[in-house]
């Protein structure tokens, strides 16, 4: 045991669990171990879509652990005062792991949706945002009858994305909400009907599933070379800044190879236009090129998943 490490593992809604870790134990199968203590039934299965992301300042994402890295090593690399921190979360959007009716899986499907969206991440419309916002509320505070425009204070800014609250007075947001809450009989909901009501909504976006980065692109000459680009089982999808519909995509089975130069660059090469490599400018190419691979692998998952279920329901494959 002397060997082990306590490492504490970071959760999207803030909280935290601390664990005794050996040096070998990888990234995957320690994912399964966290997967298990946060209560999931089949820890082995839904644990797979799950990963870690190391964040060097305690704030943003900087990149996702390898299924290979030993989240042991990596913190024994951090000073005693550091802020670096691993953060669990989805990290693989599959019709395998989406449509799981575990309810500890649908729990942290909902606490990363509501990240999304707060952090802008997946833009939505002020409509949408004031809706989102009062089924949050409502999931936090089911005990609560009514929306008071006076109960968050400054915390309004924890259910409003931060791109949108900048369009309207704090004062304007909760009115909205309090109306929405009211109108739309909010409160009838349990905290969980809010909670699946909200992912229903995140869902269909176009957007939803993405892990995103900013890039910058010359080969689509209409659309600005400041752009988002996603990579998700759908492959990789373009976006235009403050859009959630992507303006062109990279079919994952249409993808020939994908690379990068360290610090300077992403390229993905495409089947169908005989190999033809689209070039983008970022300084997250290791990075997009991980998450393009785990999608890759993580392909093969979930077909295996899916066909278990069909066998086990006696189901065909239509």
């Amino acid at each position: 045991m002397s060997d082990q490490t306590y490492v504490k593992v970071y959760f999207l809604d803030n909280s935290y669990k601390t664990f005794l870790v050996a040096p070998t134990v990888t990234s995957e199968e320690f994912a399964v171990t966290v997967a298990e203590k946060l209560g999931f039934s089949k820890p082995d299965e839904d644990g797979y879509w799950f990963g870690f992301w190391e964040s060097k300042d305690g704030n943003n994402l900087d990149r996702p652990l390898t299924k290979t890295e030993c989240p042991a090593e990596i913190a024994k690399t951090w000073a005693p005062d550091s802020p670096s921190k691993l953060v669990f979360m989805v990290r693989l959007f599959f019709e395998a792991f989406t449509t799981s009716t575990e309810p500890a899986v649908q729990y942290w499907r909902y606490v990363q949706a509501v990240h999304s969206i707060v952090t802008s991440n997946y833009p939505v419309e002020n409509d949408l945002a004031v809706k989102l916002a009062a089924l949050q509320f409502r999931s936090k505070f089911p005990e609560m009858e009514e929306f008071d425009v006076n109960f968050l204070g400054s915390r309004i800014v924890e259910f409003v994305p931060i791109d949108n609250f900048e369009l309207k007075r704090p004062e304007k947001w909760n009115e909205d909400i309090a109306q929405v809450f009211a109108d739309e009989d909010v409160s009838s909901l349990s905290d969980e009907e809010a909670r699946t009501q909200y992912l229903q909504l995140v869902e269909g976006l176009d957007i939803y599933g993405n892990i995103m980065f900013t890039v910058t692109q010359a080969s689509h000459p209409s659309h600005a070379e400041r752009i988002k680009l996603g990579v998700s089982s759908k492959g990789i999808q373009l976006f235009d800044k403050g859009s959630s519909t992507p303006f062109y995509t990279y079919d994952l089975k249409d993808l020939l190879r994908w690379g990068y130069v360290p610090g300077q660059t992403f390229y993905v090469s495409i089947k169908s236009e005989n190999g033809k490599n689209y070039i983008f400018a970022t300084a997250s190419g290791s990075n997009i090129c991980e998450c393009m691979t785990a999608y890759a692998f993580g392909w093969l998952k979930h077909v295996d998943i899916l066909k278990k279920r069909r066998e086990g329901t006696g189901e065909t494959k239509a």
